[in-house]
């Protein structure tokens, strides 16, 4: 396993993830992607690379087609 993945993103990362700079508009962008995460004291989103990663990975597999209205008796063809 990758030892970064379980180390915290900076505020860089999550700046250049989210594209936003005020920390509450950054909690909301990471809402919207399903990223868990906690917040700092001063109100700064936290969350690790395998949050992120995870939460990317299922969005992608939520949005892939599902081809299986093409199939005949189950097979496809």
């Amino acid at each position: 396993m990758a030892e970064y993945l379980n180390s915290c993103l900076t505020d860089e990362d999550i700046q250049e993830i989210t594209g936003l700079e005020q920390p509450a508009a950054q909690c909301r962008a990471l809402d919207k992607l399903g990223v868990k995460y906690s917040k700092r004291r001063d109100g700064k989103p936290r969350t690790t690379w395998r949050l992120y990663e995870d939460a990317i990975q299922e969005k992608q597999y939520a949005s892939e087609p599902d081809f299986s209205i093409f199939a005949k008796d189950g097979q496809y063809g």
